[in-house]
């Protein structure tokens, strides 16, 4: 019977130099591993064939012949239930290997490494702690399978007795290294030979994956360094008080485009105590101004008081001032010249303005001058000379009348004793160059009392008014007089000021009525009513009442403490804007003032 050439035996050339192991004999029935032979069909059994004759000189397992015909059949491949294998991302690995074959078993050398087969291995979801132990090295990871263990990677001997290198940058050996030199020498010691090819548990110097790689990392970086790092200090932007001594420190200089100016003067941007930003880099969006919660605001301060050593401010003393028609924007270093420099372009509006016929003329000198060199467009801040356009009347001397609070709470408090002397003290340091300054006196309880300050006097005289619903001036000319004519007479009546109202018992006060009195004096040549106020006034025009409530205290209506309780003192202050005069307003005492009423003076005049 002929057999296809599928079903014969194929004959593969042996391989040069490849030792022969010796066949496989199973072991007879009875014995343990025994397996009763599977009938497969097509193949005849071993058992019933015809055993071969044995050949002279060969040992009985080797018999010569050609070998049996077997089937081409795909191998079975099971999994090998061995340690995972972990995988380079922390995970351990199912490893599935085929079943021995003879082919197989003849290619394997018994010399050399196990042959590890492709990594198969599940997915499983691990979390943050877990990620984290697995490379720190604080606890092992737990198997994909509990019935698995962890398997060390291959580690030949020579690079098992390795030991890891560390390197300082100056040359000299880190401490760390012999420390780690010191622990090992002593444990290698007592390490036992063990044959190849067995579990061999890695050296306690040897780096191996999964051990304090990220410490030992960290610390050979902290041998690195040559000094302290240097540690940002947090600043807390709410909530926290400045330090006062950052008050009085410039801001940092502000770094304008190049071109940006018409002039290349170093003083084209105004210094930081006259005008300053809060922020330095100004959010593009009011709703990235909301979300950042930075206080956005300029601070000016015109006519601030020089310090020794500061530079003072320059005067444009001719009488041109270029402004624009719209914005009323003053000429300054970042405007810009158009049309041959006939007309100016405003850095606020944009719109274009004619620059004046005398701006590049000297009206001193009746020659022409550089433009360029001019103040205003060299400095950020400078002052002009008003001429008489901005004047709503001529130049009037300057006048100042003091309101006196001369009740019962003033006088045992020892406010009119304390405002009496530092009058007398100011006297000589009021401006008065070119001796035209005024000063009028008037002191209040439930009546005015005017003061006759007339030079020919040889002591003051005292007129009192005591109807406060139609205020007038007692006398027309000598109430308000020159300071320096009458100075003798205002020093006397201040050293006496005390002891005229030492034993008055009246607790009342007509602040608003004074006030009234003070503007019908100031209001021809205008000026300034400095009044010292310790009692609440209670009488008069301008009369309150305590309303502060500790019921109110912590309620939705405590806001209405914060309003002003009579619409008085703030039609007054309207009325004194308009004839240019000023009030300032210093209330003394530890009792109720309402203080928010009486702000009101002061804040629009």
């Amino acid at each position: 019977m002929q057999q296809s050439p599928a079903s014969q035996p194929i004959q593969r050339p042996p391989i040069p130099n490849q030792p022969v192991r010796p066949g496989y004999r199973p072991p007879p029935p009875g014995t343990p591993g025994y397996r009763p032979p599977m009938p497969r069909p097509g193949m005849q059994s071993p058992v019933g064939a015809s055993p071969l004759p044995p050949h002279p000189g060969l040992p009985p397992n080797v018999r010569p012949g050609p070998i049996p015909p077997q089937p081409q059949q795909r191998p079975l491949v099971r999994p090998v239930s061995q340690s995972p294998v972990m995988s380079p991302a922390g995970r351990p690995a199912v490893v599935s290997s085929p079943v021995a074959t003879p082919s197989t078993i003849q290619q394997q050398s018994p010399m050399s490494p196990p042959v590890q087969h492709a990594e198969h291995y599940k997915k499983k979801r691990m979390y943050p702690e877990q990620i984290t132990k697995a490379y720190s090295g604080e606890s092992p990871v737990p198997p994909a399978y509990p019935s698995q263990q962890l398997q060390q990677p291959y580690v030949s001997p020579a690079m098992a007795n390795q030991q890891p290198q560390f390197i300082s940058p100056m040359g000299a050996p880190s401490p760390y290294a012999q420390q780690q030199q010191q622990t090992q020498q002593p444990q290698q010691q007592q390490q036992q030979p063990q044959a190849y090819g067995q579990y061999q548990a890695p050296s306690v110097g040897y780096n191996t994956y999964g051990q304090d790689a990220v410490g030992q990392m960290a610390t050979q970086f902290g041998n690195m360094s040559m000094g302290p790092a240097a540690v940002v200090p947090a600043v807390p932007l709410l909530g926290a008080r400045p330090h006062i001594a950052d008050i009085d420190n410039t801001g940092p200089q502000a770094r304008l485009p190049p071109n940006i100016s018409v002039t290349d003067s170093p003083f084209v941007n105004a210094d930081p105590s006259y005008q300053c930003s809060t922020l330095n880099a100004v959010p593009a969006t009011e709703s990235l101004l909301k979300k950042s919660r930075l206080p956005l605001a300029l601070v000016l301060t015109p006519y601030r008081s020089l310090k020794e050593g500061d530079d003072s401010v320059p005067v444009v003393r001719d009488s041109v001032i270029a402004r624009c028609r719209r914005c009323r924007t003053y000429i300054n270093p970042f405007a810009t010249f158009v049309e041959g420099g006939q007309r100016w372009k405003c850095n606020m509006c944009f719109l274009l303005n004619d620059v004046p016929a005398a701006f590049d003329y000297d009206s001193i000198t009746q020659q022409p001058a550089d433009r360029w060199k001019r103040p205003e467009l060299n400095y950020g801040c400078v002052e002009f000379v008003a001429p008489t356009e901005y004047m709503v009347r001529p130049p009037q001397a300057p006048a100042y009348v003091f309101v006196i609070d001369v009740s019962y709470s003033a006088i045992q408090s020892g406010m009119v004793a304390t405002a009496a002397r530092t009058i007398l003290d100011s006297l000589e340091r009021l401006p008065n160059d070119e001796n035209r300054t005024k000063v009028a006196i008037i002191t209040v309880d439930s009546s005015l009392h005017f003061y006759n300050l007339n030079p020919s006097l040889n002591e003051p005289q005292m007129l009192v008014v005591s109807d406060l619903d139609d205020v007038y001036l007692p006398s027309p000319s000598d109430l308000l007089v020159n300071l320096t004519e009458s100075i003798h007479i205002l020093k006397a009546l201040l050293e006496k000021l005390p002891e005229l109202f030492k034993d008055s018992m009246n607790v009342n006060n007509a602040l608003g009525t004074g006030l009234q009195a003070a503007f019908k004096m100031l209001s021809p040549i205008g000026g300034k009513i400095i009044c010292l106020q310790s009692t609440l006034p209670n009488t008069g025009a301008g009369a309150l009442k305590p309303r502060e409530d500790v019921k109110l205290l912590g309620t939705s209506k405590e806001s209405s403490l914060l309003n002003a309780a009579s619409p008085f003192y703030k039609s007054f202050a309207v009325d004194c804007s308009r004839s240019q005069v000023a009030c300032d307003m210093v209330i003394f005492g530890g009792q109720y003032s309402d203080v928010a009423t009486l702000s009101c003076v002061p804040h629009y005049t």
